[in-house]
């Protein structure tokens, strides 16, 4: 049997042969603010509140990138929304569908059995779009004998076997694909139990590995909490916040250092929700995509205070999906204020942080140089790779 070192090193001896999964579900629950989409329960919820699928157009827009050299690759994929309906968007046909059934639910068996059919057809390459429920899913089945790829399509996405965004997925397939890719490496499979999640509780547990491209310039680093003795620092942050605060309407972002700033006004937090306060009242608390929609509508005076993830340095489009590119559009880059504390910024491999709204032309009216509230009159000009 080939090993997984020969299968990245042989080049184009014959057609490169990737798997696609997708799991349809993933990051349903951001937007309405469900943290997650774990379990039939939270699905239906999600579908009642107004959730749409998400990951079918990320898988697409990755795929995007191989068209021009679609005849050098065969493609195995899943009925329906699993796979097949996204790649003949684009003009692809795979060479094989593998049958794990197609009720438009994804259950992570049909993940699991989907990864162990496409082993036996000897899969170079697992693509899979979804978050870290689905990375764990595969790698309790993937054994470490198939390369894969994560096209972030969840709402928690703190493993480091992702892609930072899909169009970045699309570039190491299409290296892949032509031989660029030379070294692998294992990466961190870590998922949080979303009960616990949905209650401000961040346990995240490790599970696995899995073997990805090693390219750190396009796959994202795994996610560091915030250690306790920067609490002072984040205090710090707080008061200089609160000390330039007008009477706008401030929209405050997921994470422990904007949390610092609802704590400095004695206002409760929801840590991993959006929140909304004006004139030193909170106005709104853990507020879906919809409910900041109607919030600001009509409103001309809106700040927007955001954290970056550590050690993975997101700014938009981890953790925080409410912030649609709807919500967005409606506040601009001129209103957004950002909070991070020395230490924080520093552990950022590159030196930038990232954005990945799902709306390309928004990401790029975004990008370049923000300033960064660091502490009581410090500030850094930091970049928006």
């Amino acid at each position: 049997m080939e090993s997984i070192q020969e299968k990245v090193v042989r080049g184009r001896t014959r057609k490169r042969r990737i798997g696609l999964i997708v799991n349809p579900i993933a990051g349903m629950g951001g937007p309405v603010g469900l943290k997650g989409t774990d379990g039939f329960e939270t699905y239906l919820e999600a579908l009642r509140k107004g959730a749409r699928p998400r990951a079918g157009s990320k898988m697409k827009e990755a795929f995007e990138a191989i068209k021009t050299i679609a005849e050098d690759v065969d493609i195995v994929t899943c009925e329906g929304d699993m796979g097949l309906n996204i790649i003949r968007q684009i003009g692809i046909e795979p060479i094989e569908i593998v049958d794990v059934g197609d009720d438009g639910m994804s259950e992570p068996s049909d993940t699991m059995q989907a990864v162990i059919q496409m082993n036996q057809l000897h899969i170079d390459l697992i693509v899979f779009a979804g978050g870290d429920g689905t990375a764990r899913n595969i790698s309790a089945v993937n054994f470490k004998n198939t390369i894969c790829v994560g096209v972030p399509a969840g709402v928690k996405i703190q493993s480091s076997c992702f892609a930072r965004t899909p169009r970045e997925a699309g570039e190491l397939i299409c290296d892949f694909i032509k031989g660029k890719i030379t070294r692998i490496r294992e990466a961190e499979v870590v998922d949080l139990d979303e009960k616990l999640y949905r209650q401000g509780i961040v346990a995240p547990k490790f599970y696995n590995t899995l073997i990805v491209p090693d390219s750190s310039g396009r796959m994202q680093n795994k996610k560091f909490r915030t250690p306790s003795s920067e609490y002072s620092d984040q205090l710090d942050i707080a008061s200089e916040i609160v000390r330039n605060m007008e009477n706008e309407l401030y929209i405050i972002g997921p994470g422990s250092t904007t949390q610092a700033i609802l704590n400095k006004l004695k206002l409760p937090s929801t840590l991993i929700g959006i929140d909304a306060v004006q004139n030193g009242q909170l106005i709104g608390q853990d507020l879906t995509e919809q409910t900041l929609l109607e919030l600001i509508e009509n409103r001309k005076n809106i700040k927007l205070l955001l954290t970056p993830v550590g050690g993975q340095g997101f700014l938009l489009g981890r953790g925080n999906q409410q912030l649609s590119p709807k919500v967005l559009k409606r506040i601009g880059k001129k209103d957004m204020i950002v909070v991070a504390t020395n230490h924080k910024l520093q552990g950022l491999e590159p030196q930038s942080m990232w954005i990945d709204t799902g709306d390309q032309e928004l990401n790029e009216k975004l990008r370049g140089y923000i300033r960064v509230v660091t502490g009581i009159k410090e500030v850094q000009m930091f970049k928006i790779g």
